[in-house]
């Protein structure tokens, strides 16, 4: 029974991962392995059928690791790292007032 092994083995993805986008995916697999449409696993996660589709068809070519997102590149800061370290620090430390914004009181 292939069905019910790669059940188990979404459930037990589902279980040990903290990443909500993989839970999803998982899910949203198991949802169509279990008999569910694509459109009612996607109503369920909040996708349209085709990603579903979308991730029914990365599972079967490369199982779990195939829903694991990709880090997704984006433009690159314009901070350097020097930067990004410092408003780190300003953001948890300091008060808005602290660092010259005006008050709305």
């Amino acid at each position: 029974m292939e069905t019910e092994r790669q059940i188990r083995e979404l459930e037990k993805a589902m279980t040990t991962t903290d990443n909500r986008r993989l839970y999803e995916r998982c899910l949203a697999v198991k949802l169509v392995l279990e008999g569910r449409t694509r459109k009612e696993a996607g109503h369920t996660i909040g996708r349209d059928e085709h990603t579903v589709s979308h991730y029914v068809k990365n599972y079967c070519h490369n199982g779990i690791q195939g829903l694991v997102s990709k880090k997704q590149s984006g433009r690159p800061s314009r901070l350097t790292d020097e930067q990004e370290a410092e408003l780190v620090q300003i953001v948890a430390y300091h008060t808005p007032e602290e660092v010259g914004f005006k008050s709305r009181a």
